[in-house]
């Protein structure tokens, strides 16, 4: 994790100890700062990790309701002047009621605008709380991160390993027989090779999207560990 310089005087969130303007530390945005490194005989508290993560995941629940209430009230004021134009009716080019039909259709676009904007905000922040919710969430400020992401890609490695073998073996002129050594029932390798469960392009087993997702979140935590352990 990139070192800076702290700016403003604020609490060490691994050991509780006082953050002086100027000191050297570690940030990551939503939780806060840490000494990089902390004091020596200075305790980590991984329970004020978990406590900024849940008040994060809170702001962001916080932001997606706010986000839902402007959509609701920008889709209803929309709404409310579309119902007031008979269905159908066009603007009516040089009347005296063209002006205010356009006016009003302004409105009504830009109102379906908004609403959708907002919408998008309210699904972006219930994203991250629901990442920052998650007890496999891994905080860089979290004193045993690096362990925590050392597990998390050797769980993510065995998967990919064993994905590989279960294509392989769907894929073998024995589909049966080396799906068996695999620990895969009879019935769940006749599940996986019908051919009414997937495209007609499609092999039987794991889609490559599923391979290229997995690899693509070992290189993310390789990536985050190695700026961990840089910063160490």
């Amino acid at each position: 994790m990139q070192t800076i310089t702290a700016r403003f005087a604020g609490e060490c969130l691994r050991c509780g100890g006082d953050i002086a303007v100027g000191d050297a530390i570690h940030y990551q945005r939503g939780l806060g700062a840490a000494h990089a490194p902390c004091p020596e005989g200075a305790e980590a508290d991984p329970k004020v990790i978990e406590q900024r993560r849940a008040e994060k995941a809170d702001r962001a629940l916080n932001y997606a309701a706010n986000a839902r209430e402007r959509s609701e009230a920008a889709f209803d004021g929309a709404r409310q002047i579309a119902d007031q134009i008979p269905l159908g009716q066009p603007i009516l080019v040089g009347h005296h009621s063209e002006r205010r039909a356009r006016r009003d259709a302004d409105k009504i676009q830009r109102g379906y605008e908004r609403g959708l904007e907002e919408q998008k905000k309210a699904e972006h922040w219930k994203r991250k709380a629901q990442a920052a919710a998650e007890p496999q969430s891994i905080s860089s400020l979290d004193p045993t991160a690096a362990e925590q992401l050392r597990e998390k890609i050797a769980e993510l490695e065995a998967e990919q390993t064993r994905m590989k073998a279960v294509n392989k073996a769907l894929r073998s002129k024995d589909p049966v027989g080396e799906g068996a050594k695999l620990g895969m029932s009879e019935a769940s390798v006749a599940k996986a090779l019908d051919p009414d469960r997937r495209y007609s392009w499609e092999k039987p087993g794991y889609p490559a999207y599923a391979l290229t997702n997995l690899a693509a979140n070992i290189r993310r935590y390789k990536a985050r560990l190695a700026e961990l352990e840089e910063g160490e």
